[in-house]
């Protein structure tokens, strides 16, 4: 027997008696924790659900994105009416199932914007609904966050009934606190949104914008590449560079369905006669001859340039753009520059020319890049 000294004793050498209860609690955790996983043979092959015949999936997510002005809440007022009330869609196709629309927005007023563009349009308004906000416990309202409160949107869809699409405008506003420039924040709300939609059977358009510098059509749309690459669909809008009240709705992006053609359209002022009230809003007027060029191209002629500036000229929108907001790791930023497609030398040029200087600060000790402090 080992004799231990009372003034040395620490209990160190007693044995621990809840070790093997320990022990077999985590057994227990593991055993629970597991991968999700299925079978190819067990998953059964479906055809694609269209909202909109090769535009517009159910169960998926899209993005429509452009500058300010050119009437892509317009667009989405009419789109939300045609499936309301089954009108064919605008190049022609059939409409599918009659159904009702939620829609987001937190830049136009309901009364005086968007209720008029609704009616203008001709939607079944009863088949709509505004989202306003979230209210808590205690009745204390804020705006409704996809992080916290998607939950609710999903009970808000079964409650609803026969809901077809969800519109946000622009999703920007209902990220959260998250960094809408990070692909990893971006995705930790985009990934559960697009789970919801495929769960509940709707489709999902968010409205972003387009920044103002020159690049392909998707790699100008505000904010981290993750929104484009997370959409299964994606739409430009952007002016016709030989008339300017024509604008042109060009996707630039699919991942089923057959290449489209793009739209052109007019926004129209209109009067409409509510309560024997005149009220002048706007709605959508469509072209019948379809447009052949590519997003890209459309945006390239009218910058006037004909073809993509350099690859660093790309690369310092790129970066200015991403490190706006303050120091990101350096490792995030070569990730989101493969993401969009800027090249390690393009990438590197455009460091050396903004003077940006990788140093460690933050990030647990990480390199960061920063743009440099103007005196």
């Amino acid at each position: 027997m080992k004799i231990i000294p009372l003034e040395k004793f620490d209990g160190a050498d007693l044995p621990d008696v809840n070790a093997s209860e320990h022990q077999d609690r985590a057994h227990a955790t593991a055993r629970r924790a597991r991968l999700d996983v299925i079978c190819a043979a067990d998953v059964e092959p479906e055809l694609i659900e269209w909202l909109w015949q090769n535009w517009i999936a159910i169960g998926k997510v899209a993005t429509l994105a452009g500058l300010g002005g050119l009437g892509k809440s317009t667009l989405l007022c009419d789109w939300a009416a045609r499936i309301t009330t089954g009108d064919a869609w605008p190049d022609g196709t059939a409409a599918g199932a009659v159904g009702s629309v939620i829609i987001f927005s937190s830049e136009d007023g309901l009364a005086d914007i968007l209720v008029p563009r609704l009616l203008a349009a001709g939607a079944d308004m009863q088949r709509i609904r505004f989202v306003r906000g979230h209210f808590d416990e205690n009745l204390k309202k804020r705006g409704f966050n996809l992080q916290a409160d998607l939950a609710m949107l999903e009970d808000e869809i079964r409650e609803f009934g026969g809901v077809r699409l969800v519109n946000f405008d622009p999703v920007t506003s209902y990220l959260g606190k998250v960094d809408s420039h990070k692909n990893a924040d971006v995705r930790s709300v985009l990934d559960p949104l697009a789970e919801m939609a495929d769960r509940m059977r709707v489709a999902v358009i968010c409205n972003n914008h387009l920044s103002k510098g020159t690049g392909s059509a998707n790699s100008r749309i505000i904010g981290s590449v993750a929104f484009v690459n997370h959409s299964r669909s994606a739409f430009i809008v952007t002016l016709d560079e030989n008339d300017k009240t024509r604008r042109l709705l060009i996707p630039s992006k699919s991942n089923f369905g057959p290449e489209q053609f793009g739209l052109g359209y007019r926004v129209e002022g209109c009067l409409i006669h509510p309560g024997g009230k005149e009220i002048a809003t706007s709605r959508i007027m469509y072209e019948s001859t379809p447009v052949t060029i590519s997003a890209d191209q459309a945006l390239a002629a009218l910058d006037g340039h004909g073809k993509y500036r350099s690859g660093k000229a790309e690369a310092i929108d790129f970066l200015t753009d991403l490190l706006g907001g303050g120091p990101v790791s350096a490792k995030e930023v070569k990730k989101e520059a493969t993401d969009a497609g800027i090249s390690p030398k393009s990438l590197r040029s455009a460091r050396e020319a903004l003077g940006i200087k990788p140093g460690k600060s933050g990030f647990e000790g990480g390199w960061v890049w920063a743009l440099p402090k103007v005196p």
